[in-house]
């Protein structure tokens, strides 16, 4: 089971064939994971800035794509974790392949001593950050799922007034 402060990581763009695939690392260990991907122990990006770089496979040390890579700061990103962004290109495979490296990075770097939270009242800080992100995503996919083109300034109402500030 997972903790709200674990790391995490998806595809963020539809699934299928496409010119780009976004990968989404959101968490404490996302900056440590680019690192591993880059091959860079050292590598520390600009926050807000995409940067190219090789991304590599830690196992046989082979390119795996050339990739724009982003890092997202935390509070400053749009779920306020530490967030990484692979911009890589669009093959169903590769992105497959990128999610899988990072997954079992992910769980090697695994503690024994995690264990699942259990927020015990709705005012517990962990339950209100779960809250806030849902009606956050929520007000996204209303924003995203209009079908005229003077909706999305009716669901950006929506969002806003949804939306509790941090």
């Amino acid at each position: 089971m997972f903790e709200l402060n674990d790391t995490i990581v998806a595809l963020a763009t539809p699934p299928g064939r496409g010119g780009i695939g976004v990968i989404r690392l959101s968490g404490p260990r996302s900056l440590h994971i680019l690192r591993k991907l880059v091959a860079c122990d050292d590598f520390d990006p600009e926050p807000n800035v995409l940067t190219l770089r090789s991304l590599i496979d830690p196992a046989t040390n082979e390119t795996l794509d050339r990739a724009l890579v982003g890092y997202f700061k935390a509070p400053h990103s749009f779920t306020g974790e530490e967030v990484v962004e692979l911009h890589c290109h669009g093959s169903p495979i590769l992105l497959r392949t990128i999610v899988d490296l990072t997954s079992a990075e992910l769980t090697a770097g695994s503690t024994p001593d995690t264990t699942p939270g259990t927020p015990s009242t709705s005012r517990d800080p962990a339950n209100v950050r779960a809250v806030r992100e849902v009606a956050r995503a929520t007000g996204v996919h209303v924003v995203l799922g209009t079908g005229h083109y003077r909706d999305p300034y009716l669901d950006r109402e929506w969002f806003d007034r949804r939306t509790v500030e941090r």
